[in-house]
């Protein structure tokens, strides 16, 4: 029989004995009522941890060693010079058709959504067509509004997310160097924006969703550009 792929975490009781213990010492002091906590495992609380467990890698990620060198970011040229280039199909697969490219994990509120583009990305061609894309990094955390400020800076525009998904296929195995964003493209989840992301590592690639209104890692995000 084959072996259950059971990480550490799940066979340590101690472990989950002091992650409970810590949340409810938490609760108390922000006086947040228990059954606020409860809820977080129960279907109704999914979405909630959903952004939990999205915080908690972010804070992960920002730990961990930095990479040097590597493509231009903030601060690099801006001379319309690209060190990427996809053929991009401005067609959205099925939940199925995803989880065939990105078979490790799709986030599963994927399924049945539709990424709409962001109103400075309206007036973007859908013609199917050769693409070339760049990296903006901040050096520093940022907001969703912030990033897209640079990018005005620099004359780029975010990716929609057609054109995440092309460069995904040209390019597999930048998302496991890190987290690849398409700020051009929202779809909603529980009524908040999410965008999708790129990532991945020793178990496969990934294709996950990020709040919007989060705080964005200096570290490692690296947000997919099109020159205007």
């Amino acid at each position: 029989m084959a072996k259950k792929n059971v990480s550490s975490i799940e066979k340590g009781a101690g472990y989950f004995l002091g992650f409970i213990t810590t949340l409810m010492n938490v609760a108390r002091q922000k006086v947040v009522p228990f059954e606020a906590i409860y809820r977080l495992g129960t279907e109704g609380g999914y979405a909630t941890v959903v952004k939990i467990v999205e915080v908690a890698y972010a804070d992960w990620l920002s730990e961990q060693p930095k990479p040097q060198g590597g493509h231009p970011y903030r601060g690099g040229p801006t001379n319309g010079n690209s060190p990427f280039s996809a053929s991009v199909v401005y067609v959205q697969p099925t939940f199925e058709e995803l989880k065939c490219r990105f078979p490790a994990y799709v986030n599963p509120n994927c399924k049945g959504k539709r990424f709409d583009s962001i109103e400075r990305c309206k007036g973007v061609s859908t013609e199917n067509r050769e693409v070339a894309f760049e990296y903006v990094h901040m050096d520093c955390d940022a907001s969703t509004d912030e990033v897209l400020a640079e990018m005005d800076r620099c004359v780029l525009r975010p990716a929609l997310y057609e054109e995440l998904l092309g460069f995904a296929e040209k390019y597999p195995d930048e998302q496991r160097k890190y987290p690849i964003v398409a700020l051009g493209s929202e779809t909603l989840v529980y009524g908040d924006r999410y965008v999708a992301c790129l990532w991945g590592g020793g178990h496969g690639r990934y294709l996950s969703l990020y709040w919007v209104g989060c705080d964005w890692d200096d570290g490692y995000d690296r947000f997919l550009a099109v020159r205007k």
